[in-house]
């Protein structure tokens, strides 16, 4: 089907809506208003106001359409005004189920049907591998699209199981995630799955793989009755909304590729009510522990986490006060393509000191200015904390 030829009807039961269907391209009853729209429609649509529950003989309904017909009805409406007890005395169930449809009081719950087979992959190498970057990447090419019918089930993984089978001795060498926080972060994965990996040995080469994810729907979670009842999220969402209202931006602060050190990360706030990034992880057993990580690309920056933005300027008297923590700069930085304030390029030496205080600080010298003015120039880049 096309979609030129799609419809959408919103309706207070799945009948109506189904009826409306029929006539309009799209459609929408009020609220408790159904009986009033469908009395506009003709009495054909009688055979249409089926629902989700399929009509066991639609022959009989055409029958009672056509004898309604003769009787000089031509609209739903009119069927409306018919007494209620004609119904169940001429037609029995199926009147009294019809009355029903046509008044917009039909009361059939839909209970959706949530799937819950698991999601399966299998690969056969023609070639054993025995090669662990090749091995991860034909399951990375595989999960990425079961992960994305997760996402479209509305599920979360529950549990990977993975069996590789070796080349010359038939060997099943079985592997299990089972995550004690249900997610479906395909890197995460990936990265849990290259830790497992380190532990198998490849001499004997796979010659294929089976995969089974055990899903689990996401979106509810039982509270113990000792557990606290206020989780981090829901403190981390309060802290976001008193910011916002107070006009302070708020976020996580995240790398990028900038060679000039205080344009090197970039706060990236996080839409409320969004999950905590979760990035860290604890062997348990055959289960891992995942836990929320914040700022998480700050852990492995050679940078200090608290930068100077501009640079905080430093006379060459205060700069001799401070204790370097080494003889000759410990990094240069010398970008002369790099266009400045003045449009000149930018060159620093890099010194790692303490101040009196004990903290240890980033500093540098600016070679431009040094070597233009010929006295030195001082900054405070950051400090580690």
């Amino acid at each position: 089907m096309g979609a030129t030829d799609a419809s959408l009807a919103l309706s207070d039961t799945a009948a109506g809506a189904q009826a409306f269907t029929k006539h309009f391209a799209f459609f929408i009853s009020e609220p408790g208003r159904q009986g009033e729209s469908l009395a506009a429609l003709p009495l054909q649509c009688l055979s249409d106001l089926e629902g989700l529950r399929p009509w066991e003989d639609p022959r009989q309904i055409e029958a009672i359409s056509e004898f309604l017909q003769n009787l000089g009805l031509r609209t739903l409406g009119e069927l409306q005004n018919l007494p209620p007890d004609s119904w169940e005395l001429r037609w029995g169930s199926l009147g009294h189920e019809l009355r029903k449809k046509i008044a917009g009081t039909d009361d059939h719950t839909w209970t959706p049907l949530m799937p819950t087979d698991t999601l399966t992959a299998y690969q056969y190498f023609e070639d054993p591998c025995g090669h662990q970057p090749t091995i991860l990447n034909s399951l990375e090419n595989k999960l990425r699209e079961l992960f994305l019918r997760l996402e479209g089930r509305s599920q979360r993984l529950e549990v990977l199981k993975i069996l590789l089978t070796c080349e010359y001795s038939n060997k099943k060498i079985p592997l299990q995630i089972a995550p004690t926080m249900k997610f479906r972060d395909l890197p995460l994965m990936l990265k849990l799955l290259g830790t497992r990996f380190e532990t198998i040995d490849f001499e004997n080469p796979i010659k294929e793989w089976e995969l089974e994810i055990i899903p689990a729907h996401q979106g509810h979670q039982q509270l113990d009755f000792w557990e606290p009842q206020t989780k981090e999220t829901d403190n981390l969402l309060r802290l976001q909304s008193a910011l916002h209202d107070r006009g302070v931006r708020s976020g996580f602060l995240r790398l990028r590729d900038e060679p000039v050190p205080e344009r090197g990360f970039t706060l990236e706030s996080e839409a409320f009510f969004s999950p905590l990034p979760v990035t860290d992880y604890a062997f348990i057993n055959d289960s891992h522990r995942l836990m929320p990580v914040q700022s998480e690309y700050l852990q492995s920056a050679p940078r200090p986490t608290r930068l100077n933005e501009p640079p905080l300027p430093l006379t060459p008297d205060e700069f001799q006060a401070l204790r370097l923590l080494h003889t000759q700069p410990l990094e240069r930085l010398d970008l002369p393509w790099h266009q400045g304030p003045h449009g000149e390029g930018l060159a620093r030496d890099y010194w790692m000191a303490m101040n009196a205080f004990g903290q240890i600080l980033w500093v540098y010298r600016d070679l431009r200015w040094s070597s233009e003015s010929g006295e030195p120039r001082y900054f405070v880049q950051g400090y580690f904390d």
